[in-house]
């Protein structure tokens, strides 16, 4: 749906919550992509009804589904650069979006 290289969703979660679904940082991110819940609760809830509570960040799909949908936003307003959405993504966390770029570049080259 997004046109998102699937090895750079997989690194981001990689990166932000080590692939625990449960994760929750102090700021209030949650789940495997850490998606701000306060940032983004109505708009998750209107696309997602079923979701009621930040703790419903927890289920896979939902928060895979959701922070894609956030990263392509960001990635359009960045002039389609992957690298420039991480930075949105990530509140401009230089460190992180260079670790999923070197994470996407050596996957896709062991491909080739």
């Amino acid at each position: 749906k997004y046109k998102i290289d699937p090895y750079v969703i997989a690194a981001l979660i990689v990166n932000e919550s080590t692939v625990e679904r449960t994760a929750k940082s102090k700021g209030g991110d949650y789940g495997l992509m850490q998606v701000r819940w306060k940032v983004h609760e109505k708009a998750i809830k209107k696309q997602f009804p079923k979701v009621k509570s930040a703790k419903d960040m927890f289920d896979p799909k939902i928060n895979i589904f959701y922070g894609t949908d956030i990263l392509a936003y960001c990635m359009k307003k960045a002039k389609n650069s992957v690298r420039g959405g991480i930075l949105r993504y990530s509140a401009g966390n230089a460190e992180l979006a260079d670790r999923v770029i070197s994470i996407v570049n050596r996957v896709n080259k062991k491909g080739k």
